[in-house]
């Protein structure tokens, strides 16, 4: 099955992602800061171990879901936005 182009759908159907966008931007920077915070803790506690790559690996990809899906509502809201003046 082909995959649809952000213009073809309908306006209902963007709102309807970029809300869904800005429930996951707001979550996935929840998450961020919630990490941020107990590495901190944990560099203050002095537990951390110095061999503890994972934790990082996944602070980088929550990094980079926040990028891709903030890229996605930037084009959504410009498509939008361009509907918009095209209304009016």
């Amino acid at each position: 099955m082909k995959k649809k182009e952000l213009a073809d759908f309908t306006t209902e159907e963007l709102k309807s992602k970029i809300n869904k966008l800005k429930a996951v931007l707001i979550i996935m920077c929840s998450l961020v800061v919630l990490y941020l915070v107990y590495f901190i803790y944990k560099l203050a506690t002095g537990t951390w171990e110095a061999n503890n790559s994972l934790g990082t690996v996944m602070l980088g990809m929550m990094v980079v879901v926040i990028s891709t899906t903030s890229i996605q509502y930037s084009s959504i809201a410009k498509i939008l936005q361009n509907r918009n003046k095209l209304n009016n």
